[in-house]
């Protein structure tokens, strides 16, 4: 895979490492993608681009799989503890109305996908209009006990539909049924309701590329060409086998400006730019023959 960074906004640094056991010198070009708007948008809507068919294609199983690594990957991404997060079991088992339940102890930033510390999503393989909707939430038409407690912590309850695709105003009546459900709490402001199809679901995976890839793998349409992390050459010692490093052997790029640095102490410059530009999307094109752990130890620092 090839790209010229001179037409994509990227910055390219190169350098040259030695393997321990082959003892063969292999250059190797790691290109970091510095994202302007346009490549962004490029790469999220091809690369990792992902579709409410997509998301209609899960199983049931997948699916609440599919919310989970979401919900964790949303309090990662604001440093908060993923643990937070607790769904599993068998999808057909007594929930109580709830199959994924976020109970964060902090307060969760504004900016995230999640917006309450209590959250509890019912997530349905199925659409789900209006009188679905009341019968989900009121059983025998008593209000479940798991969205009276969440109207106390003033939580959120969503459900989630992967086979529904609705209109603004089909959602608006979706979300109308929903508050007309729980017209009987003391407390129905304080509880937060909301209605995710397939569409705003496959929104909510495309901020994640990392799950799109999953997503995509679940269903059978893997992104052509792309291998998540792992021994990609099959050596003996796996992705922890050590590498010596040739301090001779430089690094150079125009970031540096003329200047150039051992390998070492490149690779971990790049490490500590992707963690203070807190970089969503990098892509290492790599010229390595048979072995991409250098690349593999800077993604990873």
């Amino acid at each position: 895979m090839r790209s010229d960074p001179r037409s994509s906004g990227m910055s390219r640094s190169a350098c040259v490492f030695r393997h321990r056991p082959m003892g063969l010198l292999r250059r190797c070009r790691i290109e970091s993608l510095n994202v302007v708007p346009s490549v962004s948008l490029s790469l999220r809507f091809t690369m990792f681009d992902i579709t409410g068919h997509d998301i209609s294609l899960l199983s049931d199983e997948d699916l609440r799989a599919l919310i989970g690594r979401l919900c964790e990957a949303e309090l990662r991404r604001h440093s908060l503890s993923p643990l937070a997060v607790t769904w599993g079991g068998h999808q057909n088992a007594t929930d109580g109305g709830i199959d994924v339940r976020v109970a964060a102890e902090t307060m969760v930033p504004a900016t995230s996908a999640i917006l309450r510390s209590n959250v509890g999503f019912q997530v349905k393989a199925e659409d789900m209009p209006r009188g679905k909707i009341l019968a989900e939430m009121r059983p025998d038409d008593i209000l479940r006990a798991s969205i009276q407690e969440l109207a106390t912590l003033r939580g959120s309850y969503i459900i989630v539909s992967s086979k529904g695709s609705v209109s603004y105003t089909a959602l608006r009546e979706r979300k109308r049924a929903m508050k007309d459900a729980v017209v009987d709490l003391p407390n129905p402001n304080d509880l937060h309701l909301d209605f995710y199809d397939r569409d705003r679901v496959a929104t909510w995976v495309r901020d994640h590329h990392g799950i799109a890839t999953w997503s995509r793998e679940r269903i059978g349409r893997p992104i052509a060409g792309w291998r998540s992390y792992e021994d990609w050459a099959g050596s003996q010692e796996g992705v922890t086998g050590e590498y010596l490093v040739d301090n001779q052997l430089r690094i150079q790029g125009p970031h540096l400006k003329g200047d150039s640095l051992p390998a070492l102490e490149g690779m971990e410059r790049r490490g500590a730019e992707v963690r203070e530009t807190r970089q969503r999307t990098v892509r290492v094109i790599d010229e390595c023959i048979g072995d991409n752990r250098p690349i593999s130890w800077v993604t990873r620092s």
